[in-house]
């Protein structure tokens, strides 16, 4: 229980700096928005990671921007290392899902209360939202804590082909508490917990032949990959929250040829490491059993990012940050389990207790109709602002 239930007086200096920069903060998103960073794009991502950049090394941060591999950077920046204790981490991603070109025919736009554009929900305004929050802590002088920003620039491709996942597990490791500013959820609650994705390929091979003239010849992969597809099915279980979905095929050259290889991907959702270990088993022995004979398979991971599992710590965070909505006036905000993945995931794996969907609340993610309320912004970077204003209360149990 937190010691005094009243606002103080530095917390209401930042809530006053949000109000007289609301017009800043829209600004700021449109500029972020326009500035299109689809996931593939890397060059695009990179511009935004150095945009972003320059806005926090102005505001006092030692900023790096970390090569990953094939996908956008990591922007990695550190406000008052020389501040005693364990950083608070505001996390994220730049990139989005939308392809080169979208915002010409879907431009940033207000209306009615909500802001529109690509990556506007997912997750731009969770970025801005952080740094409106900083300079409001600059503002009023805040130096309790040092505070660090862990952006990626490939977290909607899953870290596919990268070094993303382990930077951001390396960077959240010995953090105070982290807050990943994804997608705020429609009904405000707080994210404790996701399900894991990793995306899984077989590749089957067996032997071409002239489907008329050497039938015998042949071993079909594609007869054996359709063995292979209804196995990998059944071993979703709904009732212990895991599914294992292979929903994309390739296979064979033309009709009269006997299929060589076959080629399954698998998207697997789980709530722990440990359902994790237990399918990658099972997928491994799919693979290994075979009906056709002749054939072979090989089994890789093409991207994964772990469960976000509920735990103490976890459940420390939110109710810390829950009491402090409701003693601020925003009600107290309940608590939910997601089935998308994020990098709270990796966050928690460092050891960092971490809460997910801090950043402004809409809808329809993903899609041309994705929407941030606009109020949710000035709403959340004012909880956020109480939240770090009030953070040398916040204790995890048994610690």
């Amino acid at each position: 229980m937190m010691a005094d239930r009243r606002m103080t007086s530095r917390c209401k200096s930042m809530h006053d700096y949000i109000d007289l920069h609301k017009d800043d903060m829209i600004r700021t998103l449109e500029q972020l928005v326009t500035m299109e960073s689809g996931t593939k794009d890397k060059e695009d991502v990179d511009a935004v990671g150095s945009y972003l950049e320059k806005l926090f090394t102005d505001e006092g941060f030692e900023c790096q921007l970390v090569d990953v591999g094939s996908g956008g950077k990591t922007l990695v920046g550190i406000l008052g290392k020389e501040r005693q204790g364990k950083p608070i981490i505001f996390t994220g991603h730049m990139d989005t899902v939308f392809n080169k070109g979208t915002i010409k025919e879907y431009p940033f736009r207000i209306k009615e209360g909500k802001a529109y554009g690509p990556g506007v929900l997912d997750m731009k305004s969770g970025i801005v939202i952080s740094y409106y929050v900083i300079k409001a802590l600059n503002e009023v002088g805040f130096n309790d804590k040092p505070i660090k920003i862990l952006f990626s620039g490939n977290e909607e491709c899953i870290h596919e082909n990268s070094s993303g996942m382990e930077i951001m597990y390396e960077e959240g490791k010995e953090g105070l508490c982290a807050f990943n500013m994804e997608t705020g959820l429609i009904g405000r609650e707080i994210c404790i917990g996701r399900k894991g994705a990793t995306t899984f390929k077989l590749n089957i091979r067996g032997k071409a032949a002239h489907s008329g003239a050497a039938f015998k010849d042949g071993i079909n992969a594609v007869i054996e990959g359709s063995h292979k597809i209804i196995k990998l099915s059944e071993i979703t279980n709904l009732e212990e929250g895991y599914t294992v979905s292979p929903d994309v095929v390739h296979g064979g050259t033309r009709p009269n040829v006997i299929a060589e290889e076959c080629f399954i991907e698998c998207d697997c959702r789980v709530k722990t490491l440990d359902q994790l270990e237990k399918i990658k088993l099972r997928i491994d022995e799919i693979a290994k059993n075979k009906v056709v004979e002749g054939t072979s398979c090989e089994v890789s991971v093409l991207s994964e990012m772990y469960p976000f599992e509920i735990n103490s710590k976890t459940n420390d965070l939110y109710e810390f940050v829950a009491e402090i909505s409701e003693n601020i006036g925003q009600g107290r905000l309940g608590s939910m389990y997601v089935g998308g993945a994020s990098d709270a995931s990796n966050i928690q794996r460092a050891g960092t207790p971490v809460i997910c969907s801090m950043g402004a609340i809409g809808e329809h993610n993903h899609t041309f109709s994705e929407y941030a309320i606009v109020d949710s912004l000035f709403e959340r970077a004012k909880l956020l602002a109480a939240t770090v204003d009030r953070i040398n209360e916040f204790k995890v149990k048994g610690e």
